[in-house]
């Protein structure tokens, strides 16, 4: 006996030409090959069940044929026939592999439902349900699950439209890899190994309606945050409050006092004066004449000049902050638009993702240098770093951190 696969199933042209029968004897499926040729090979149509004629000749490729002008009204008896096979299948096993349902947001992938195996009461064949003709109907008490498979064209636009609008799961099976395979090897494939994707099922809604919950939940922790942050941030001590640093004091001996100038009573979220920092960044970025990148915002991190709670916090719980109080700033923020005042200013410019000083920078020091018989800055900033590293028993290379107006 031929072997009968997928593709023998499922064949059929325009005219109406198969490759494989029914026996009107037992309803058992034959392949072309194994049946003489004309009316004698006792064989009915899948789709029609009207007979068919074996076409056997030498000139032509064996195919069963209906009658004349009898396949007018049989349609797609490949189909038909591929359906009846699939439902045999699933009456006889009365499960099913269903795919995980996952739905991705902004915040991220949502599992709506595990993958699991899905055991239900009967498999129905092609039983009209509203406007559409499912493949199969596996039915377990009173839900329904619509069951269609892919071997060469997906689900319909007309006919998805009208499974949409009904309150029923449909599972689209895609057998194309399997089109050559024996029937024989099909049925792990249709039952459980076979790729599947939900075409329709109320748990869309339902995944919907998670991923609304969770974006919710995620609000309200980011506003409680915030509210927490905030507490922290009003209890900080004003800018002014803390004593005048080294940095700064190297600054103003370099001409740089204008620029790094500041002092006030706003809340602040460094540990040091603004003026501090400041000069930290504009010392740092002087005393590399070459265009190099220098992070200071992570070296002044590196040096606990940020309070710790600020460290790192996002922009969107920045904004949640200026909900709350107007003025705020992040250490981020402030570190950001120090720089965007000193390029406006003409003393920083761009250096490929970095920041150098400009020629006005150094014009400025050098000609301090030179009045006031003051060491080269490079020598002199490095100095103080070591110093400074010592003096806290680290060797770290220094960062500068966010910094906002004195």
């Amino acid at each position: 006996m031929t072997e009968i696969t997928l593709r023998d199933l499922y064949y059929c042209t325009s005219a109406g030409f198969i490759r494989v029968a029914e026996s009107k004897t037992d309803g058992s499926r034959v392949h072309i090959d194994d049946v003489v040729s004309g009316l004698t090979c006792q064989c009915m149509c899948p789709g029609c069940g009207r007979d068919m004629v074996a076409r056997k000749g030498e000139q032509r490729a064996h195919v069963f044929a209906h009658r004349a002008h009898q396949a007018d009204n049989c349609r797609s008896p490949g189909e038909t026939a591929l359906h009846k096979f699939a439902k045999m299948v699933l009456r006889d096993r009365l499960r099913l592999k269903l795919p995980a349902i996952t739905m991705t947001d902004q915040n991220g992938v949502l599992e709506v439902f595990k993958e699991a195996v899905f055991d239900f009461d009967e498999a129905a064949l092609e039983k009209r349900a509203g406007e559409v003709v499912p493949d199969v109907i596996c039915r377990r008490g009173g839900r329904d699950l619509h069951v269609e498979f892919l071997v060469t064209h997906a689900c319909d636009p007309t006919k998805l439209a009208k499974l949409n609008a009904m309150d029923v799961g449909v599972l689209e099976i895609d057998l194309r890899k399997y089109r050559n395979e024996p029937l024989k090897h099909l049925d792990e494939a249709i039952l459980f190994k076979a790729p599947r994707k939900w075409l329709q099922t109320r748990m869309f809604d339902k995944g919907t309606r998670m991923m609304e919950e969770r974006k919710n939940a995620i609000e309200r922790e980011k506003d409680d945050e915030a509210r927490a942050l905030w507490q922290i941030y009003i209890e900080r001590p004003a800018e002014s409050q803390f004593p005048l640093g080294p940095w700064q004091e190297k600054a103003n001996e370099y001409g740089l006092r204008k620029a790094v100038s500041g002092g006030g009573q706003h809340k602040t979220c460094f540990e040091v004066r603004d003026a501090e920092w400041k000069s930290f960044v504009l010392l740092e970025i002087a005393c590399r004449r070459g265009p190099w990148p220098f992070d200071a915002f992570m070296a002044m991190c590196s040096k606990g000049w940020v309070h710790k709670a600020f460290v790192f916090r996002d922009n969107d719980l920045a904004s949640r902050m200026r909900k709350l109080e107007r003025a705020y700033r992040s250490p981020y923020e402030r570190y950001s638009d120090f720089l965007k005042d000193m390029t406006k200013a003409g003393l920083l410019g761009q250096a490929g993702s970095g920041i150098r000083g400009s020629m006005l920078l150094w014009g400025i020091v050098d000609k301090t240098e030179r009045e006031a018989n003051l060491p080269d800055i490079g020598r002199a900033v490095v100095e103080q770093r070591i110093a400074d590293d010592r003096a806290n028993s680290l060797f770290r290379r220094p960062s500068v951190a966010s910094f906002g107006e004195d």
